[in-house]
Order: structure tokens, then C-alpha cells, then sequence
């Protein structure tokens, strides 16, 4: 495919996947004050969920986060805190600068998502999951042929029933199987995300006072 053409097949993508979330999307229009390195952040995130980017947006929900914790913190401090996620969740937890639902918001956050998709998990992403499919086998010294073959034989009926399978049959079924999580997730989740942000700015780092 030519330049052109990979781009115009981008372009089209990008305007399909906008169209169908932008009306669930979180407005850009009444963003309360922040600092300007959380505001790219923001953006960023909005715009990789709005293009249906499910795992990038999912790894940058959890980015995001991550500097709303330690922003809390340097406000507290005056100190940039250079350490992980967890350990900045824990310091506003020792130091009393979150209360008992923002910590669990956020550890539940780290321990579903933020750790999982940041270290690219996919077996544990799927674990437990799997998908229905049909084993085609290999001849290696026709492997094009055999592949072709046996997808005929799929759809043609002739491969009998379709079989569970899960990551530790087949380890590329994992991604599959992440993908359709991923998309079911990505935007739901990002939502969740966009309040708990907004209401942390509000309480915590409000603009200030002239």
C-alpha cells in the first residue's frame, strides 16, 4: 500500500471511530484548572479514547492518574515525587492527603488495569477466557497450503465443532481475546476516570486565589 492510500485508509478510521464516540465523550469544553503538564496529559488521553485507541487509552488513564497523585502531592510538599504509582498512592495514604474512597478508587485502578496493561499482560489480561475456534494442522512442508485447506474446510463445514479455546491452548487467542476486552472497556472505564480526575481537581488543586 502507498503512503497515500494508508493514510486516506487512516483518516477514514479516525473520522468512524470519532463520529460513534464522541457523543459518550467527556467535554472539553468545561475543564477545570489544572497544571499544564495534566492538561496534555488529559487531552491526550481524551483523544486516544475518542479514536477507539482501547489499549493505548487504558495505558494513559493509568499515566494520568499517576500525575494527578503526585501533583497532589507536590502540592503538599513542594516536592516532585519520583517514585511509582503505588508508592505515591501510599504516601497520600500515610500522610492522610486522601481520604478512604479516593485510595481505593485508586488502588482498585492500579491493581485491575494500571499494572496489568502498563507491563503488556496478555496472559493475565485473559486468564479464564476463551473463544470458540477450530485447530488447523500444520503440514510444514505446505504450510500455506494447510492453512488454506483447513479454512476451507471451516466453511465448507467439514472441520466438525467449534472448540473452547483460551491463551494456554494457543497463545496468539490471548490477544484476540484482550482485544474484545480492551474495546468493551476502554471508553467505559475512561469515563470513570474523567470524574474521579475532575472531582480531584476541584477538591484537591483548585485554582489559585488573586
Amino acid at each position: 500500500m502507498k503512503n497515500e492510500g494508508y493514510v486516506d485508509t487512516i483518516v477514514k478510521a479516525v473520522k468512524l471511530s470519532a463520529s460513534q464516540n464522541i457523543s459518550q465523550m467527556p467535554s472539553l469544553n468545561d475543564l477545570p484548572h489544572m497544571e499544564p503538564h495534566l492538561l496534555a496529559l488529559y487531552r491526550e488521553t481524551h483523544l486516544v479514547t475518542l479514536l477507539s485507541l482501547h489499549n493505548v487509552s487504558i495505558i494513559m488513564q493509568g499515566v494520568l492518574l499517576e500525575a494527578l497523585v503526585k501533583e497532589i502531592i507536590y502540592d503538599k510538599e513542594g516536592v516532585d515525587f519520583q517514585q511509582p504509582l503505588g508508592p505515591a498512592i501510599k504516601r497520600c495514604e500515610d500522610r492522610g492527603y486522601l481520604d478512604s474512597d479516593e485510595l481505593s478508587f485508586l488502588n482498585d485502578f492500579k491493581k485491575n488495569y494500571r499494572n496489568t496493561y502498563q507491563h503488556g499482560d496478555i496472559k493475565k489480561l485473559s486468564e479464564g477466557k476463551t473463544v470458540q475456534g477450530w485447530a488447523i494442522k500444520i503440514n510444514p512442508n505446505d504450510v500455506a497450503g494447510s492453512i488454506l485447506k483447513g479454512i476451507e474446510d471451516v466453511k465448507q463445514n467439514r472441520a466438525g465443532e467449534p472448540q473452547s479455546i483460551g491463551y494456554n491452548d494457543f497463545r496468539p487467542v490471548g490477544y484476540v481475546i484482550k482485544q474484545a476486552i480492551d474495546e468493551g472497556q476502554s471508553l467505559p472505564l475512561f469515563i470513570e476516570i474523567d470524574k474521579f480526575f475532575r472531582d480531584m481537581l476541584e477538591k484537591y488543586l483548585p485554582p489559585l486565589e488573586k
